[in-house]
């Protein structure tokens, strides 16, 4: 009967077998949740691909992982099981706390015939009955009744990737962090990690669960709803159900997981109308962390599993885009120049927008982002001039803009190359300035008055995720806020008295005299002059 029940009832094997307790607190860390674990084990026994969204610190690593798949191993020892994560060292973690179930006191002489009690030991014996068994770190095989090149157990991880196998169970834990979020190219890594695990999935019966927590709304779980959601004939689809719960549901939501009645979730519901879904959790608690994190945001995607404030972001999709910008526009270009190409650094950034003379619109041509050498970027100005044949290109004021005005006019004596109206722009270097300068453009993106040329995705990215997670990168929207102290942006006013000093639009230049006094030739002033 034990046997059975370890086979077909995961809260047994976990309460009974491997003793995970009922306490709200143990100093363990084997803390178990009556009402949130019975409904979590039925769910993990649900044999469908399944997508689990949950607040941190509802032990679903545990749960999800080292006993769901000490399970797994104990119902079929003859199968393959993979276990992802972010890194490979995370993966062979999850696997630890599986090898110490396996040999459990309680848990290995139930299954005497392909678990050993000391396996260890036995991996290295050429006699034992268990001489088959292989117990490494990073990897585990019981003894079996066939012969196949996958391990009972292996580990893997977005940095490590495994070729050429195929698995009946594929579990992928926390394969973003905070650190991914603020990244593209680890992003994209993990997103080619998922769809390079979906292949090695045994098509007969193969099951993939992942297990997460919200980071930021443009992570990685977003981009898999989206494929989750996708039509059939996208490029890149996925059949997955998804398992999004809040820390805290009102009854209605409540009841569509676990069943309780009304009393029972009255007495559970302490704030509010809702109550909590684990209960190791209360306001007290969560303060606490709160208090600790110093982020409102991160608080809320960690331990509510809420993107929070989403429709209040600064520049909200959808984006106005036109395929092929009107012509008779004025262009400038803003650069914010990073010479580290290193794949940690940020980005140089280069946007060119173009005006109207009598206008009340900016369009978006280009926002560029590369790495590489002073020549590299000096190379990219020279070709959005060719292109676009922009009036200014305006950099931050400092001795990267003293360094590039050099090499053009290097350029321009030992080439025969063509001068480049590079001009400087003092920036406020004040706390919050950058911020503030990039918040003050959302205006306008609101009112309709930005276009963007259509393709520009990496600027859609960076607007779509601004503020986000403030280490996201920002190195475009910083490029175009910049657009701004060289041109004025601001919206038409009614039209007054010509005695009133009218007032300032996007379509007119700042004042030469106003701000760079003596940093331009007659010529040039005479050119910006705005009737």
């Amino acid at each position: 009967m034990r046997r059975y029940l370890c086979r077909h009832d995961l809260f047994f094997l976990g309460t009974v077998i491997l003793e995970y307790n009922t306490l709200k607190v143990d100093p363990t860390g084997k803390r178990v949740d009556e009402s949130f674990h019975h409904w979590f084990c039925n769910e993990l026994s649900v044999e469908e691909d399944t997508l689990f969204l949950l607040p941190r610190d509802h032990t679903k690593s545990k749960w999800g992982i080292a006993i769901k798949v000490t399970q797994d191993v104990i119902r079929n020892p003859n199968q393959s099981i993979l276990l992802g994560s972010l890194t490979s060292s995370l993966s062979i973690k999850r696997l630890g706390v599986i090898k110490k179930h396996l040999e459990h006191k309680n848990l290995a002489p139930l299954f005497p015939e392909f678990l050993s009690p000391n396996p260890e030991l036995d991996a290295k014996s050429t006699s034992s009955y268990y001489k088959s068994i292989k117990w490494q770190k990073d990897e585990i095989t019981v003894v079996r009744d066939s012969t196949r090149a996958e391990a009972t157990v292996e580990t893997a991880g977005a940095d490590q990737y495994r070729t050429g196998r195929h698995y009946e169970r594929v579990y992928l834990d926390d394969i973003i962090n905070e650190q991914t979020v603020c990244s593209e190219v680890k992003s994209e890594r993990t997103m080619e990690f998922v769809k390079y695990m979906i292949p090695m999935i045994n098509p007969v019966g193969g099951i993939m669960r992942m297990y997460g927590t919200r980071y930021d709304p443009a992570d990685l779980y977003s981009w898999l709803i989206d494929k989750i959601n996708a039509p059939e004939d996208d490029e890149f689809s996925i059949g997955m159900r998804v398992i999004n719960r809040e820390v805290v549901e009102d009854y209605e939501t409540f009841i569509k997981y676990q069943p309780i009645g009304k009393r029972e979730f009255n007495r559970k519901a302490n704030l509010g109308k809702k109550a909590f879904i684990y209960s190791y959790y209360n306001p007290e608690l969560l303060e606490k962390k709160r208090a600790w994190l110093e982020s409102d945001f991160i608080f809320y995607c960690q331990y509510w599993n809420r993107i929070e404030g989403i429709d209040e972001r600064c520049f909200p999709p959808p984006y106005t885009e036109l395929e092929t910008l009107p012509d008779g526009l004025t262009y400038y270009m803003t650069v914010d120049p990073a010479f580290k190409p290193s794949k940690q650094s940020d980005y140089t950034a280069i946007v060119v927008c173009g005006y109207k003379e009598h206008g009340d619109k900016v369009y978006i041509a280009e926002a560029i982002r590369l790495k590489g050498h002073p020549e590299y970027l000096l190379n990219k100005m020279y070709d959005m001039y060719d292109r676009y044949g922009y009036r200014v290109a305006g950099m931050e004021d400092g001795a990267w803009q003293d360094t590039l005005a050099w090499a053009f006019e290097h350029a321009a004596k030992q080439e025969g190359r063509e001068q480049l109206p590079i001009r400087p722009i003092k920036l406020k270097r004040e706390a919050m300035a950058k911020d503030n300068r990039i918040r003050g453009m959302s205006y306008f993106f609101k009112k309709g008055c930005v276009i963007l040329r259509e393709g520009l995705e990496d600027l859609k990215k960076e607007l779509n995720r601004y503020p986000g997670n403030t280490r996201s990168k920002d190195d475009l929207v910083d490029a175009l806020s910049m657009q701004r102290e060289l041109i004025a942006w601001g919206a038409q006013k009614k039209i007054k008295p010509p005695w009133v000093r009218r007032e300032e639009t996007y379509r007119s230049i700042f004042s030469p005299k106003k701000r760079y006094k003596n940093t331009y030739s007659p010529e040039f002033v005479q050119a910006m002059k705005v009737q």
